[in-house]
């Protein structure tokens, strides 16, 4: 059967509308896989073709090389297998001896070693895992390139990857000052194989932000698959001056520096590898072959045990959680067949049983509810009456909310001086509890000198806590000292920041003083994020 694909085309064997048996796949690029397909994934005996004209020759299990030769274009050969741990080695030679640096990462595909050729990568670049782009903080402030960010963001982690390229270039055209646009875009080119627009776009976020260390690193792991050993050497040392507790960054530049024969230098790397993550099981074998290499026989046999004891130990919590969820199959099918036999034997029985249990409980929590609606309504009928001795001592109690009613109250007495005095009370104990509210009428209190003397900075101190918190007031008040430079140094920027979240949290005051900064938001609906 011959079935076209966004990337090329396949003529062979298909099983429920999956690749099955024997077929052939032609990628677009010019690669060209012809050998043993199981349900989609390449699986079995087959040969792969790259376009420079070196191939791959041997077993492939779900995509990944099992044993093989690897062909040059020259006409040289290497042999490529898996250990018994199942991770990727090849055969080098250095000084007559013979060693093997393993894939770091227990990747998909061989590493070929020092001679020209196509490889596939030997691990997966760490491009846009979650906790980094997807910070708000590394997002435009344009609300339109956010959303087209965050689309293609979603539709990347969905292996969307065009799309993800398409909607990510939208965010980069309407606002291409932001470093993760490019690096995110750049992960998306990667996954297809566009390794030269992936690099340009990663040269581009280290352009925008040079003070960031993943975009180096992941620049690094590019250069490493295409054996620019000096450059992934300067790009990994570039990401750990940045940043140095990325362990595998250390281990990776260790293994290029293997690659160039740098062995104490490989050595150095991976023991702060090993220092950083003490089961790093490939900073042991690889430190071992770095050692061995050099002569170093009774260190390398200890690496070698350590790295073994490590993976005993790995496979042995493999093997006790594989026995934890047998147990928790068999108690589940235990528990549901004694549960058919109850049913069987007395149905009914049960279920009026379980009918009277359920009864109980529900008559315990609607009470529960009774008696909280009961709190809820006798604490808003005295935060909404007023009386100054019951509010106190419901705030007494720790209800921030009646300290801000107190507040609020004692700010409208008749004798104004001491009623600041005790307004800012209770303002500062609802604030000092993390009340934003009370936060905002404090730094309010402290701007305007009601009860207190006036003090800028302690004005800015409480309106800036209270607008971090989410107080659509204190925003407003924010933006206001940073427009007039009140305790601030002054800043139009900073002002219309804040104005705009006050505004989007529906505040009048910012909108108007909004509308009088930027007149062309007058008549625009406040629906604006700002980050």
């Amino acid at each position: 059967m011959h079935i076209e694909y966004d990337n090329g085309s396949y003529d062979g064997e298909v099983r429920d509308g999956l690749r099955h048996g024997r077929g052939k796949f032609t990628w677009d690029d010019g690669r060209v896989y012809d050998g043993e397909w199981m349900n989609d994934n390449l699986h079995g005996e087959g040969i792969y073709t790259y376009p420079d004209g070196g191939s791959y020759s041997g077993k492939i299990e779900d995509n990944r090389e099992v044993g093989g030769w690897r062909q040059y274009p020259d006409g040289s050969r290497e042999w490529w297998f898996r250990d018994a741990q199942g991770k990727l080695v090849k055969s080098i030679h250095s000084s007559g001896q013979e060693a093997h640096i393993e894939d770091n990462k227990g990747g998909t595909a061989p590493v070929p070693s020092n001679k020209p050729g196509h490889s596939l990568s030997p691990s997966t670049p760490s491009l846009n895992p979650p906790g980094r782009s997807l910070n708000p903080s590394a997002r435009s402030l344009n609300p339109l390139a956010r959303d087209c960010h965050n689309s293609g963001v979603a539709h990347f982690h969905r292996d969307e990857f065009e799309q993800a390229i398409s909607e990510i270039t939208k965010a980069i055209k309407l606002d291409a000052t932001v470093a993760w646009a490019f690096h995110d875009r750049g992960a998306a080119f990667l996954k297809l194989n566009q390794t030269n627009k992936a690099l340009a776009d990663l040269n581009r976020c280290i352009q925008l932000d040079p003070t960031l260390a993943w975009p180096y690193f992941d620049r690094a792991t590019i250069r490493f698959r295409l054996r620019e050993w000096d450059l992934a050497i300067a790009d990994y040392s570039a990401a750990l001056q940045r940043d140095s507790t990325i362990a595998w960054g250390f281990h990776d530049r260790g293994a290029a520096k293997m690659q160039k024969g740098d062995l104490a230098g490989a050595v150095a790397d991976f023991n702060e590898a090993i220092r950083l993550d003490q089961k790093n099981v490939w900073a042991y074998r690889n430190r071992a072959k770095a050692c061995a290499l050099l002569g170093e026989v009774h260190l390398s046999l200890s690496d070698q045990e350590t790295a073994n004891k490590l993976e005993q130990e790995r496979l042995k919590n493999s093997e006790a959680e594989s026995r934890k969820a047998a147990e928790a199959r068999e108690a589940t099918e235990a528990e549901t067949a004694r549960l058919a036999e109850l049913t069987k034997q007395a149905a009914l029985k049960a279920l009026a049983a379980e009918r009277r249990k359920f009864l109980v409980v529900l008559r315990s929590r609607l009470n529960w509810l009774n008696a909280r609606a009961a709190q809820a309504a006798e604490r808003k009928r005295i935060l909404d009456g007023g009386d100054p001795v019951a509010l106190k001592a419901l705030a007494d109690q720790g209800a921030m909310d009646a300290a801000l009613a107190l507040g609020l109250l004692y700010l409208t007495a008749k004798d104004v001086r001491q009623g600041n005095v005790e307004a800012i009370k209770w303002f500062r104990t609802a604030a000092e509890a993390g009340n934003s509210a009370g936060q905002n009428w404090l730094g309010y209190m402290y701007l305007n000198g009601f009860g207190v003397g006036k003090d800028h900075a302690e004005a800015l101190k409480w309106l800036r806590k209270a607008a971090e918190a989410g107080d659509s007031a204190g925003q407003n008040w924010l933006g206001y000292m940073y427009e007039r430079g009140l305790g601030v140094q002054r800043s139009y920027f900073e002002a219309i920041k804040w104005y705009f979240k006050a505004a989007d949290a529906g505040n009048s005051d910012a909108r108007k003083n909004l509308a009088r900064m930027v007149p062309s938001t007058a008549n625009t609906p406040p629906r604006i994020e700002v980050v």
